[in-house]
């Protein structure tokens, strides 16, 4: 049975995620505690007016407080834990409650970008075989030339070496592997199997871009879409870290996302190839949920006809990060990168639709070690 207190702290804790609440700075006050401190999912820290004035700025949403649990941590302390979903993001939350004068105010609180379910898209799990159907090798070769010249221009000496992260199937390292020597970071087993199908010639090493070390620099490093799978500051701020530690001074990082806060429009795909005995189909969903936070969700829908002629449908959900073009240049800054941005150039997208971010590591001393 829950708990008066329990029961208490839950409606609390639901007034904070109700708009009119977070936009009512003489409500906050009377539910935040003058020494409160939020550690936000990005990594920033919060006062009680600096909350206040973040959340005055905020838009509407609507949230749903799921898994709510109370710990009493002492007579007048409670721990709450739960869970909030929006229609396009998920994060964990935790709060310190302490009753003061018989009142119940918020003392600390923490929130933790997480994924909307557990699973990882199918399109890097079971259907990582059908990969080169949907997005096939070929497609790419107008694209990596993009940036293989944006890196040779970057790069104070031609690049011999370029370390990819989060290569995927391999497309753009299929074209790329022409001009440099191609070292491979994926984590996705499947994904890796695809790739060294298409790419035998190249090295391909487990990993993941938020922490992967491999004790060695390359002349450049090429961060394509995978990126975009960075959902939170902290998780973006690790990725382009990995890409410093590995660039060797003089050299240059590109960081190709598909969407910036600037330039994000909701938008639907389609397309699909055929091949050894099979064919694959899709529908691409890029939902309007971008001005909702920090990530927006796309919705795939596949549908694969096999070598025995059977078929089946299949959907699959993904969740990508979206970040501001300031946001993207600071971190830069931050770890030690001098960035610009560059609009992306191709026949088939519109112009100024996309931008990529190019990032020189410094010849002197400088920048942080990760």
């Amino acid at each position: 049975m829950t708990s008066p207190v329990a029961r208490e702290i839950e409606t609390l804790e639901a007034r904070l995620l109700d708009p009119e609440v977070r936009a009512s700075a003489s409500q906050l006050s009377t539910l935040l505690a003058d020494d409160f401190v939020e550690f936000g999912s990005s990594g920033r820290v919060y006062d009680k007016n600096a909350i206040v004035a973040a959340l005055a700025t905020e838009t509407s949403r609507a949230r749903e407080m799921l898994d709510f649990r109370v710990t009493m941590l002492g007579p007048d302390s409670a721990l709450a834990t739960y869970r909030v979903e929006t229609a396009s993001s998920a994060s964990l939350r935790s709060s310190t409650w302490i009753r003061r004068d018989g009142r119940w105010q918020l003392r600390f609180h923490q929130g933790t970008t997480a994924p909307t379910d557990g699973a990882t898209p199918k399109l890097y799990d079971s259907l990582a075989p059908w990969w080169p159907l949907m997005s096939a090798p070929e497609d790419y070769a107008e694209e990596a030339e993009f940036y293989r010249r944006a890196l040779e221009d970057a790069c104070e000496v031609k690049p011999r070496t370029v370390l990819e992260l989060g290569s995927g199937g391999g497309n753009n390292a299929s074209h790329l592997k022409a001009h440099f020597e191609m070292t491979l970071v994926e984590p996705s087993p499947g994904m890796r199997a695809v790739s060294r199908d298409l790419n035998p010639d190249c090295e391909h090493v487990e990993g993941d871009m938020r922490n992967v070390r491999l004790d060695r620099v390359f002349d450049a490093v090429f961060v394509h879409d995978a990126v975009v799978y960075m959902m939170s500051e902290a998780d973006l701020k690790r990725a382009i870290e990995t890409a410093f530690v590995h660039c060797s001074p003089g050299g240059a990082a590109l960081f190709a996302p598909d969407h910036t806060k600037e330039n994000f429009r909701s938008s639907t795909d389609c397309g699909g190839h055929d091949g050894d005995g099979r064919s694959l189909r899709y529908l691409e969903w890029t939902r309007d949920g971008a001005a909702e936070g920090s990530t927006y969700p796309v919705e795939y829908v596949y549908l694969l006809r096999d070598r025995d002629g059977s078929t089946r449908v299949e959907h699959d959900r993904h969740h990508e990060g979206l970040f501001s073009e300031s946001t993207w240049l600071r971190l830069l800054k931050e770890v030690g990168f001098e960035g610009s941005i560059h609009p992306f150039s191709h026949s088939e997208v519109e112009s100024g639709a996309c931008d990529v971010f190019l990032a020189k590591r410094p010849k002197s001393k400088g920048g942080r070690n990760a």
